[in-house]
């Protein structure tokens, strides 16, 4: 069910049914070299979102603690 069609120099495969070109083998590994690239920097921003929301637990955690001493201290003082 696919077309054979030229482009210049080059012959496509054409699905009409899609209406579109299917992919030649250059085109097909430059988009499989963009995925990578494109899942490496989303596991990078994954990666740098979990590290951020770590140190703000962490912050949160020691602000928490810094309440509880100074309230403690607070009662004693009173």
């Amino acid at each position: 069910g696919l077309e054979l069609r030229a482009e210049g120099w080059l012959l496509r495969f054409r699905d009409p049914l899609l209406r579109r070109n299917l992919l030649t083998h250059s085109e097909t590994s430059w988009a499989l070299q963009e995925a990578g690239r494109r899942a490496e920097a989303e596991a990078a921003a994954r990666v740098s979102a979990e590290r951020e929301r770590d140190e703000a637990e962490r912050d949160r955690d020691e602000a928490n603690r810094r309440i509880r001493e100074l309230e403690a201290r607070l009662r004693l003082s009173s």
